[in-house]
């Protein structure tokens, strides 16, 4: 699990990349949308997803369902990051996890 160390600046550079701050029964937490992690998508009229690419690789209409359904959010308080997906490949790099840890690394440089 990635963690990071957690300040004002830290949450600042993070929000400028993307995250949004949300805060509510004790809960201090950073989330960042799919599509700022390099998921796109595009639907038909009905909002069913017509078509998927996750980080410029085709995917399944399914697979580009379930990493909208994905979260992906910083913890404030211990700076670690979770990620809540059913999406699965086996490729390392291509893995929410992977990609979300490098984007937040890179960010926090």
């Amino acid at each position: 699990m990635t963690t990071i160390t957690i300040n004002e600046q830290t949450i600042a550079k993070l929000e400028a990349a993307g995250f949004s701050r949300w805060t509510k029964g004790g809960h201090d937490r950073l989330y960042i949308d799919v599509t700022k992690l390099g998921l796109e998508v595009a639907y038909y009229g009905t909002g069913n997803v017509r078509k998927a690419t996750w980080q410029g690789e085709s995917v399944s209409n399914a697979d580009g369902r379930r990493l909208l359904s994905s979260k992906v959010w910083i913890d404030v308080k211990t700076g670690e990051l979770h990620v809540r997906t059913d999406y699965y490949v086996y490729d390392e790099d291509m893995k929410l996890e992977s990609v979300a840890a490098k984007y937040v690394e890179a960010v926090v440089a």
